[in-house]
């Protein structure tokens, strides 16, 4: 079994698993916004991811490669240039907020979503402009 079709395996299963949770669940006590919330995020990872791996699978087969040295190089210059973007981000939250009162958890949510969204503006501006373009 190819990488393609195990990794699609693996979300399929999981997913099934997650609902067939959240049904048993459902029956036991009645769902709140964190229950469907969580539910609509899983439906967006498959909406997304599905489509994504049946077209690897279909790559695959066709011996087209799965990455090339273009697209390898933009996440690698993503990549360190969102660490280094994380690290003031950390810093501004703890000179911001470390005597805010605000809950940790929260803080840290904030931390991760800078980090996701510093990775995503790095990786399309490497796209556009070119890896090796600083």
């Amino acid at each position: 079994m190819t990488r393609s079709k195990l990794l699609l395996s693996f979300l399929l299963v999981g997913a099934l698993l997650f609902f067939a949770g959240l049904l048993v669940y459902g029956r036991m006590d009645r769902l709140g916004p964190l229950e469907w919330g969580t539910a609509f995020v899983v439906l967006l990872v498959l909406a997304f991811s599905v489509p994504l791996g049946l077209r690897a699978i279909r790559d695959e087969k066709a011996g087209i490669p799965a990455e090339d040295e273009f697209t390898a190089r933009v996440k690698e210059k993503a990549a360190a240039a969102a660490f280094l973007i994380s690290m003031y981000i950390w810093v501004l939250i703890l000179i911001l907020f470390s005597r805010s009162g605000i809950e940790t958890e929260i803080l840290l949510g904030l931390g991760i979503l800078g980090m996701i969204l510093s990775f995503i503006g790095s990786y399309i501006r490497y796209r556009q402009q070119g890896p090796d373009r600083t």
